[in-house]
């Protein structure tokens, strides 16, 4: 009998599982509904049953949405309750590996190729081997990891930096960011789903519009008939190249800046390239370090399970 290992990818909506074979093939793959579920337990074990058990599995990488502390996470979104021990022992006592999704990705990013992904902007190749690298996710959330090696190890860092203070740099953007109450306007009320729908409101309501958009999707969708809309996608992309910018300069990522996420998709197709990498190569003494970093955006739909194939075992 061959061991292979478990990979699942555990998000607000979906439950994706799959099997790494010994030939590191990921195979076996199954999406849940975590709405069906009353827990993560039941869906693993529904997707063993499903799969079958009769090949014993080596070990575990379970990716979730959520921040994960002492072997535990808790989804931001949903109600399940994730333990890395009890994945352990429901898979026969095997080494259990539990990461943050993006974290995931960042384990993938020393793996994709250049079909894995689409350039932002003529930047040359697609880079490899590089020691350091970042990924940034725009979903309803911010969220960005980098990986760096340590002799043969991959090691990924984790981040919140969709807490940090998002600034303006004229009187346009101040008026942009100004919020009703005292507290700070970060990153991710900005580059977001819902922060790209806020950014779209202010707009009409200075130009004395109607408010036809209720969705980053619609936002996206009206960017070529509604002057507001394409200024939000424009003001929107700007953040988006400095904020990743200022991530790959406090990171040293001179390996590439790779973007993803469900919002990035709906922009990538949009946006104007040149302006977010104007933007993003805006770093003062370092411009020209920015001005040779690459960035594009991750297009491979499986890539927190690659990311989980190369994880540790615990």
């Amino acid at each position: 009998m061959s061991a292979w290992r478990l990979l699942a990818d555990i998000g607000g909506t979906n439950a994706r599982f799959a099997r790494l074979n010994p030939d590191r093939q990921i195979c076996a793959r199954r999406i849940y509904n975590v709405g069906d579920f009353a827990d993560f337990d039941t869906a693993l074990l529904s997707y063993l049953s499903e799969t079958g058990n009769e090949e014993p599995c080596s070990s575990a990488a379970v990716c979730a949405a959520g921040p994960v502390l002492d072997g535990h996470v808790q989804l931001t979104n949903a109600s399940w309750r994730i333990s890395e021990a009890t994945i352990s022992q429901l898979l026969g006592n095997v080494p259990a590996c539990l990461v943050n999704d993006l974290e995931a990705v960042a384990l993938a990013l020393p793996h994709l190729e250049s079909a894995d992904v689409s350039p932002i902007g003529d930047i040359g190749d697609f880079p490899s081997g590089s020691p350091r690298m970042l990924v940034i996710n725009v979903v309803t959330g911010f969220g960005s990891a980098a990986i760096l090696r340590l002799g043969e190890r991959w090691v990924a860092c984790p981040s919140e930096a969709g807490h940090m203070s998002l600034g303006a740099q004229d009187e346009a953007e101040l008026a942009l960011l100004a919020k009703s109450d005292s507290s700070k306007f970060t990153v991710e009320d900005a580059l977001s789903g819902q922060g790209l729908v806020t950014l779209y409101r202010k707009q009409c309501s200075r130009q004395g519009t109607e408010v036809l958009a209720a969705t980053a999707d619609e936002v996206f969708a009206r960017a070529a008939s509604d002057t507001a809309a394409e200024k939000s996608l424009r003001q929107f992309t700007i953040w988006l190249g400095r904020v990743a910018g200022d991530l790959a300069l406090a990171s040293t990522a001179w390996g590439g800046v790779f973007l993803t996420g469900g919002i990035i998709q709906g922009w990538c197709g949009l946006a104007s390239s040149r302006l977010f990498r104007t933007n993003f190569e805006a770093g003062g003494k370092m411009q020209e370090r920015l001005r040779r970093t690459y960035t594009g955006v991750i297009t491979r739909d499986d890539v927190s399970l690659l990311g989980l194939a190369f994880a540790p075992d615990s």
